[in-house]
C-alpha cells in the first residue's frame, strides 16, 4: 500500500560539497536508481506491510558537544562521514526543471514501466514527471477544470501503481500570484496515468461535494471555505482491488466558517461506475452550524472548525487480516465528543470513515474542556484529547502572552493544537503499540494505540518561543510542523523530529528520541538533539519552519540510518540540506541548496540521491534539486 507514513503492527521499526557538481549520467548510476526503492514523500517512515524563519546557518561538521533535553544528557555533534551531499542539479550542465508555481507538495516517486520518475505537482495545476538522472522533464500534464479556470495543487498526490491520484482546487484562470488565499472555486479528484502520460479516461476527473442533514441544522461542504493541504493517502481493505484514497480538509487560514472534512475515494467504485460511485463515505470533523461571523477568527474561538492541516496527512495503520485503521490528527476548533465536534483532538476511524470515539457516554455526560476530566478522556479508544497529566505544572510562555491563563486556554489563543503535524505508529519490542504525535506548542504525546485515552508521557522539546525583550515572530505558527521519522537508536525504537524557533534567543532544530518502556510503561528517553543546545547555531539556525525529516541508509556512503532534513531559508536565501547519523545525532554532512527549499515538504530518497523541492517564495516559481551521496574522496571541494 503506497502513500503515507503507515506501521505494519506485526513488525518491528524495523564533508560539504563547497560547489555544484554534475555527476556522470552513466549506466551504474541509472541502475542504483532502478533497483532501489524510494524513502521519503508519500513513503514517508513506511515500516513493513507557517511561514517565518531566518536565513539558514551552516553548522560546523568538526564541533562536539553534549546535547541536552530536558535534562538527558548524549553525545554531541561530530563528522561522521565518509560521504558528502554533491548537487547533480540544477547546475551548468543539468539545470533542472522549474515549475510555475511553486510545489507546495512533497516530491513523489512513481514507476513508469520500469523506469523512475520524481513526480511534482505545483501551484499551476501541473503534473511533470522528472527524470532522476538528468533532471530534465520527460512529460507533463494539466490537470482538468472548467472552462475560465485553472488547477491548483496543495496536496501532495498518491502512486497507485502506475497511476497519480490527484486532490487539487480551482481557482479563475490567469490568477496571479498563484498563491493558496485566492479564491477557491472547487476541489476536484483526478487520475493521471504515468504510462499514458494522460489524465486517465478510466477515472472521469470530478468535484468533491457533501451535505449533511446534523444533528444541530443541515450544512454541506464549502469549496471556498476549505483547502485539502495534507498528503493523500492510499489503502486497500480486504475484498478491493484498488483500494480507497483519502482526502483531508482544512482551511486556507482559521477563517470562520469552516470545518474539517475527509473524503474517501474508492478507486474499483470510480472506474467501474464512473464519478458519481467515485466517493463512498464523506466525514466532517464537528457538526455544529453556530460558526461565527463570515471571516471570525477560528484559531481563538472554539466554535465549528476542527481542521486537518497537517501536510503530511493522516496515519494509516495495517490491522490484522488486511484491515487498516486511519488516524486523523484534527485542528482547532469546537471539541465536544458527545456532538460530533472533535477540534484539537486525534481522532481514529476506518474504511467507511464510521466514527466512534469510544468515550464512556455516562462519564462523559457533562463534558467541558474547562475540566477535561480524566474519568472521561481517559476512556476514550478512538480519540486523543490534549491535557496536562496528573501531576504535570503548566508551561507558559516567557513572553507573558498567558498571563492569567490556564493551560488550554493559552494553547488556545497562541494557536498551538493546531493539528498541523501527523503521529507516527511505533510497535515496541514487547509489542504494545503506541503513537508520537508532536503539536505546534514544542511537545511529543506518547499515546497507547489501542486505548487512545491513556497518555503515557507528554515531553517538551524546546522552549516556547518569544521572550519580554525578544517577541515570537509568528506565535500562530508554533515550533513544531512534522511527522516523526522512524529510526532504530541501540536497538531500541527511536523518532526524528525536526523543530523551529521564530526568535533569536531559543534553540531549536533536530532532536531524535527512544521509545523505551520502563517497568511496563512507554516513555521517551533522549538520545541527541541537532545542532548541540550550547552550540551558536542551536539559535541561528531553524529559525523558520524546515522540512520533514526522512531516514534512509545513504549508500554507497554509509550503511547506517541518516536523517536528512532541510533548514529552509528565509526571503529567497538559499537552505541548507543536513544529514545526521541516526545513532547519535553527529552531522555526516550537508550542503548548500540552490534554491530555498520548502518548508513542510518531505524530501526523496533514491538510489544514492537526496530529492527536495524549492520554491523562493509562496507564489512560486518551484524546482527540483538533487544531491548525490559520493565518498569524500570523491567529491569536489
Amino acid at each position: 500500500m503506497a502513500g503515507g507514513p503507515r506501521v505494519a503492527l506485526g513488525a518491528l521499526l524495523g564533508c560539504t560539497s563547497a560547489s555544484p557538481s554534475a555527476v556522470e549520467d552513466d549506466a551504474a548510476t541509472r541502475a542504483i536508481l532502478d533497483s532501489t526503492a524510494p524513502v521519503g514523500g508519500g513513503e514517508a517512515g513506511r515500516v513493513g506491510s507557517s511561514d517565518a524563519g531566518a536565513d539558514a546557518s551552516t553548522i560546523d561538521a568538526t564541533a562536539t558537544d553534549a546535547t541536552t533535553v530536558d535534562g538527558a544528557t548524549t553525545e554531541g555533534s561530530t563528522t561522521a562521514g565518509p560521504f558528502a551531499l554533491v548537487r547533480r542539479f540544477p547546475s551548468t550542465a543539468q539545470p533542472g526543471v522549474q515549475t510555475a508555481g511553486c510545489t507546495y507538495a512533497s516530491p513523489v516517486v512513481v514507476d513508469e514501466d520500469g523506469t523512475p520518475r520524481i513526480i511534482l505537482a505545483d501551484g499551476s495545476g501541473t503534473v511533470t514527471a522528472v527524470d532522476p538522472v538528468a533532471g530534465q522533464s520527460a512529460w507533463s500534464v494539466t490537470l482538468p477544470a472548467p472552462d475560465g479556470e485553472q488547477a491548483f495543487v496543495v496536496a501532495t498526490p498518491v502512486a497507485v501503481g502506475n497511476l497519480l491520484v490527484v486532490a487539487y482546487h480551482t481557482v479563475a484562470a490567469g490568477t496571479s500570484p498563484l498563491l493558496v488565499t485566492a479564491a477557491r472555486l472547487r476541489h476536484r479528484v483526478a487520475v493521471v496515468d504515468v504510462t499514458a502520460h494522460a489524465v486517465s479516461a478510466d477515472y472521469p476527473a470530478f468535484d468533491l461535494t457533501a451535505s449533511v442533514a446534523g444533528p444541530f441544522g443541515d450544512f454541506g461542504f464549502v469549496p471556498s471555505q476549505a483547502i485539502a493541504r495534507s498528503t493523500l493517502v492510499h489503502a486497500v481493505p480486504p475484498g478491493d482491488t484498488q483500494g480507497r484514497v483519502y482526502v483531508t480538509f482544512g482551511n486556507v487560514r482559521d477563517l470562520q466558517p469552516y470545518r474539517g472534512w475527509v473524503f474517501e475515494v474508492d478507486l474499483d467504485a470510480w472506474k467501474a461506475s464512473g464519478a458519481d460511485a467515485a466517493v463512498t463515505a464523506s466525514l466532517p470533523t464537528a457538526q455544529d452550524v453556530a460558526c461565527g461571523p463570515q471571516g471570525g477568527n477560528g484559531a481563538q474561538a472554539d466554535l465549528c472548525g476542527a481542521g486537518m492541516w497537517s501536510p503530511s496527512g493522516p496515519l494509516l495503520v495495517d490491522e490484522d487480516g488486511g484491515a487498516y485503521r486511519v488516524v486523523l490528527p484534527v485542528g482547532n476548533g469546537q471539541l465536544d465528543p458527545s456532538r460530533g465536534d472533535y477540534g484539537n483532538t486525534m481522532l481514529r476511524t476506518g474504511p467507511g470513515l464510521d466514527v466512534d470515539s469510544g468515550c464512556d457516554p455516562t462519564a462523559c455526560q457533562d463534558f467541558s474542556v474547562d475540566t477535561l476530566a480524566s474519568s472521561c478522556v481517559e476512556t476514550c479508544t478512538d480519540l486523543f484529547i490534549p491535557r496536562l497529566l496528573p501531576g504535570e505544572s503548566p508551561i507558559l510562555p516567557a513572553s507573558g502572552a498567558c498571563a492569567g491563563l490556564d493551560v488550554w486556554g493559552c494553547w488556545i489563543v497562541q494557536d498551538q493544537l493546531d493539528a498541523a503535524s501527523s503521529p507516527i505508529a511505533v510497535v515496541l519490542p514487547s509489542g504494545r503499540r503506541v503513537l508520537v504525535y508532536p503539536t505546534k506548542d514544542g511537545h511529543l504525546w506518547l499515546v497507547d494505540y489501542d486505548r487512545m485515552g491513556t497518555v503515557y508521557a507528554h515531553q517538551r522539546l524546546v522552549q516556547s518561543c518569544g521572550t519580554t525583550s525578544d517577541p515570537c515572530a509568528t506565535t500562530w505558527s508554533g515550533t513544531i510542523v512534522t511527522q516523526p521519522a522512524l529510526t532504530t537508536i541501540a536497538g531500541a525504537p527511536a523518532v526524528v523530529v525536526p523543530t523551529f524557533m521564530p526568535d533569536q534567543t531559543n534553540a531549536a532544530g533536530v532532536f531524535a528520541l527512544k521509545v523505551v518502556e520502563d517497568e511496563g510503561t512507554p516513555q521517551f528517553e533522549a538520545a541527541w538533539q541537532f545542532p548541540p543546545l550550547s552550540s551558536p547555531a542551536a539559535t541561528t539556525s531553524f529559525r523558520g519552519a524546515p522540512s520533514r525529516a526522512i531516514v534512509a541508509v545513504p549508500a554507497p556512503g554509509s550503511t547506517e540510518d541518516h536523517a536528512f532534513v532541510v533548514d529552509v531559508g528565509r526571503g529567497g536565501a538559499s537552505g541548507t540540506l543536513y544529514a545526521i547519523r541516526a545513532s547519535d545525532g553527529a552531522l555526516a554532512a550537508q550542503a548548500t541548496l540552490a534554491g530555498s527549499g520548502y518548508r513542510f515538504t518531505a524530501p526523496v530518497y533514491l538510489g544514492g540521491t537526496v530529492f527536495v523541492v524549492s520554491c523562493p517564495s509562496d507564489s512560486g516559481p518551484g524546482s527540483l534539486e538533487a544531491y548525490d551521496i559520493v565518498p569524500s574522496g570523491d567529491s569536489e571541494q
